[in-house]
């Protein structure tokens, strides 16, 4: 097998500080954009700027990506919890590039992919985290602590 150098282990150990910027962004992204259209918080000007943070969200997944890949090379991760967690981010990498892309159609079938877009981007940054804090901290991190009735839902 191929040794790695360490140059990359060492690169893609800063994936998991970097990847928290995409996470912030592509969900702040998601609350701007329905806090502007609920006419009650009066926040409509907010429209002009979800495009800026769904493209900051799509560019700062990009270098997370990269990272995540190099760290991948050191091995030692569940292949499937990996592989999830891969294809998760690069899935929700692609579809934030195309909120930011369809953000400001006029066209309605345009305008509601993107609404759906939306919130498939958000479960998709929930279920790719996830499987990102599995790799990190293990399976029943977030539970192993729960109360008992929560542990067993779980």
């Amino acid at each position: 097998m191929k040794e790695i150098p360490d140059i990359y282990i060492f690169l893609g150990r800063f994936h998991p500080l970097i990847v928290h910027f995409p996470i912030g962004f592509l969900l702040l992204a998601v609350i701007m954009e329905f806090a502007s259209r609920l006419k009650f918080f009066k926040l409509s000007h907010l429209q002009k700027s979800v495009g800026f943070v769904w493209l900051l969200g799509a560019f700062s997944s990009l270098f997370a990506i990269i990272l995540g890949y190099l760290l991948s090379l050191g091995g030692g991760y569940d292949e499937l919890t990996l592989n999830i967690h891969k294809w998760g981010g690069i899935i929700t990498t692609i579809l934030s590039l195309v909120c930011f892309l369809t953000q400001r159609s006029s066209k309605k079938l345009l305008n509601k992919i993107y609404l759906v877009l939306t919130f498939v981007v958000a479960g998709l940054l929930t279920v790719t985290g996830h499987y990102g804090g599995n790799l990190t901290h293990g399976e029943n991190y977030l539970y192993r602590y729960a109360p008992n009735f929560v542990r067993t839902l779980l």
